[in-house]
């Protein structure tokens, strides 16, 4: 028995416009790190090989900031004939015409769901963009092209931005859009924010991604999730499992659906490792788990894998 891959996020930069205090992946303005085009084709490809993948999710942090790079995996997946999702801050957005220009020939190439991430940590710089109506001006921009509209809300105990108010600002259209929730994970940059974090860990159950939504870095690594850490500087290397440059993307796809951790942390969740280790730890979220695990008690779990597992 085996579980599948079913998404593949592509981040070919870290680049970003904004220094959101709760980004796990630090992306800024900073960052100059790119995959070549030439790795994007030849993934996307490789991807098309693998049955099981649907769709490709094209993030990074900011993907739009290299718009060549963008319109060219739009294309390029969608000729293969992946569902094909943009995650974006909507800088964009300014007005609604420039809204309307951009998705227009997003969609015009293959472009079908739009995600667009806003909580108070990206308003503080959308603000300088043109603040809360971007995020208006690209939901009616994209759903006037037909396209499935998403809004990603990162939050905290105190959060002002939550689901129900993004709901109450788009009104009318709340119906047609997916708002999604989701707490911070205080790792990397967002270590700061572990007193704002607004649950632990549940108690029971697995990591729905690991394993299942693998993503492909700007260095050209292919992590086995999508998460909180994998581009943390102490925990990512924790879900690197191999590079693109180097080797076919079918060869790490079965080296993820071969591994008995990744298989653990799929059923069973990093978190309950973590309890296995000190039940008394605060895990704040399921990534932050995977974070413990790739630091404080990687040795513990090292010397785990070389003895009994059958406790685990």
């Amino acid at each position: 028995m085996f579980f599948d891959v079913t998404a593949l996020g592509l981040l070919y930069t870290y680049k970003c416009n904004f220094s959101c205090s709760h980004c796990s992946i630090g992306a800024g303005p900073h960052h100059s790190e790119v995959l070549p085009t030439e790795y994007i084709e030849k993934v996307i490809r490789e991807a098309s090989e693998i049955a099981t993948i649907q769709v490709i999710a094209i993030t990074g942090r900011e993907p739009t900031l290299l718009p060549k790079h963008l319109e060219l995996a739009i294309k390029t997946a969608h000729d293969y004939g992946f569902t094909v999702r943009l995650i974006t801050n909507a800088w964009w957005a300014g007005t609604l015409e420039r809204a309307r220009a951009s998705v227009r020939k997003w969609a015009s190439l293959g472009l079908e769901e739009l995600n667009v991430s806003y909580d108070d940590f990206h308003a503080e710089f959308l603000s300088m963009c043109g603040g809360e109506n971007n995020v208006l001006n690209a939901v009616k921009a994209a759903l006037e092209e037909g396209l499935r509209v998403a809004i990603a809300v990162t939050k905290t105990l105190s959060s002002r931005i939550t689901g129900e108010y993004v709901r109450e600002r788009l009104s009318d259209l709340s119906g047609d859009v997916l708002i999604i929730e989701d707490f911070i994970s205080p790792t990397s940059r967002a270590s700061v924010l572990y007193d704002k974090a607004s649950m632990r860990a549940p108690l029971v159950g697995g990591c729905a991604y690991a394993g299942a939504e693998i993503s492909v870095h700007p260095n050209g690594d292919v992590a086995f999730c999508c998460g909180h850490i994998i581009a943390d500087p102490a925990s990512g290397w924790f879900t690197r499992v191999g590079n693109i440059k180097r080797e076919h993307l079918w060869d790490v796809v079965d080296r993820i659906r071969r591994n008995a951790l990744i298989w653990y942390l799929r059923l069973l969740g990093p978190h309950a490792l973590v309890r296995k280790f000190n039940e008394g730890e605060g895990v704040k979220h399921m990534c932050h788990a995977c974070h413990l695990l790739a630091t404080k008690y990687w040795g513990a779990l090292a010397a785990l894998g070389k003895g009994d597992c059958s406790a685990i």
